[in-house]
């Protein structure tokens, strides 16, 4: 996992995508494929693809490290808040708003649960969600011109 974080910072995406791979199904085989380490190395690689656009194939392995936090430690631990934020940060990018918000509302209950008010955590995830509500206003104002510009063609 590390050597593979150092090749993404070098933008060598396919030789790091081959040790995330590699990591991935020695965690699972060594650990099992519900152990919280697994999740770890299914965000790393979600993240890998995410960073590439590759959303379609990034967005089950979050979901999936999501469900095996979620199972290990309950919805209202630190680390199903990390993976609530990866996901909905790639459904913004997907622009699939109203999930997104919804989950980066519940990462946000997470923090503001587990952290004191001043903790950068909560400043982070609550700037996150602001955006995701900038783009949500963004597209209701994008729609409603569309729709005048149909109406008034008529």
């Amino acid at each position: 996992n590390n050597l593979a974080g150092l090749l993404k910072k070098k933008c060598k995406y396919d030789e790091a995508k081959a040790l995330h791979d590699r990591a991935l199904k020695i965690r699972e085989e060594q650990l099992g494929a519900n152990h919280p380490d697994v999740a770890q190395s299914l965000n790393n690689l979600a993240a890998l693809l995410s960073d590439q656009a590759n959303y379609d194939e990034a967005e089950p392995m979050y979901r999936r490290a999501l469900a095996i936090d979620e199972n290990n430690f309950g919805p209202m631990h630190v680390d199903v808040a990390c993976d609530l934020n990866n996901l909905a940060l790639l459904l913004k990018n997907q622009n699939k708003y109203k999930e997104a918000r919804s989950l980066m509302q519940r990462a946000l209950d997470i923090v503001v649960a587990k952290f004191p008010p001043q903790d950068p955590k909560i400043t982070m995830v609550l700037t996150a969600l602001n955006v995701i509500d900038k783009q949500i206003r963004n597209s209701r104002k994008e729609k409603n011109k569309t729709g005048n510009r149909k109406k008034k063609r008529r």
